[in-house]
């Protein structure tokens, strides 16, 4: 069974690096390094790297670090949930991360999805942050507030409507309803449950510190990318590639 599982995961692999090295202009993409230095490489990479093992220390808080999850796994996971997104619709990556770690662990998969979305409004969040303080210190344009104050109303306002309805859930079950509801409030009952860290101060506060730290990152990863082009452009640049690209994301 682990052999016949490992050969479907190859075949996988190797079929999504088709796909991608089908989809990749090589001209294109030789012309670009042409103006690639390389001098940065190493710290891009290195950095790099390091969020995708925070974020699997993220998501492990998130979880309230249940000793059955292991930071390193966490972050391979969300790695490989982050590539499917970038070629499957509707995020379907998230979806995979759930449906793999429920079933590998033996968790309920509504939970672990919902850990993730709660992760992802950690994150919209962030990003709103990091837009705002870039507008007011580098460029007040009215265009990229109102975008800004945009990402945050809807990811400060998700975040608060979840709290409200991890904290009501409860309330419902007593209530009238018929068979189809019930159920309904089960499955929802099933997702709010990976909002349970919003009862843990400890690992609220390291699991949203830790999002910082790691868009913390990113922007300076992404500003040495385009410090590598002699754009000659300041750590800003960084800053609103980050938040342009990937808001919401």
């Amino acid at each position: 069974m682990k052999n016949k599982k490992k050969i479907i995961a190859l075949i996988v692999t190797i079929g999504l690096l088709g796909f991608i090295l089908h989809k990749i202009d090589w001209q294109q993409l030789i012309e670009t390094f042409q103006d690639f230095d390389f001098k940065n490489i190493f710290y891009i990479v290195l950095l790099y790297v390091s969020t995708l093992y925070l974020r699997g220390i993220r998501w492990k808080a998130l979880l309230l670090n249940d000793k059955k999850y292991s930071a390193l796994h966490l972050g391979q996971v969300f790695t490989v949930g982050s590539m499917l997104n970038v070629f499957l619709p509707m995020r379907a990556g998230d979806a995979y991360r759930a449906y793999y770690l429920g079933t590998l662990k033996g968790e309920r998969k509504l939970k672990v999805f919902g850990s993730v979305i709660l992760e992802r409004i950690f994150d919209g969040v962030c990003v709103f942050f990091i837009l705002l303080a870039a507008v007011l210190l580098y460029s007040k344009q009215p265009w990229i507030l109102n975008l800004a104050l945009g990402i945050g109303t809807l990811f400060i306002g998700s975040l608060a409507a979840f709290y409200i309805l991890y904290k009501n859930i409860d309330k419902l079950e007593g209530k009238s309803f018929n068979n189809k509801i019930l159920t309904l409030l089960t499955h929802i009952k099933n997702f709010m449950s990976g909002f349970v860290v919003l009862d843990d101060a400890k690992c609220f506060t390291a699991s949203f510190f830790l999002s910082f730290v790691i868009w913390g990152i990113e922007c300076f990863v992404a500003y040495l990318i385009v410090d590598s082009f002699s754009l000659g452009l300041g750590f800003a640049a960084g800053m609103f590639v980050i938040s342009l690209i990937c808001s919401p994301r």
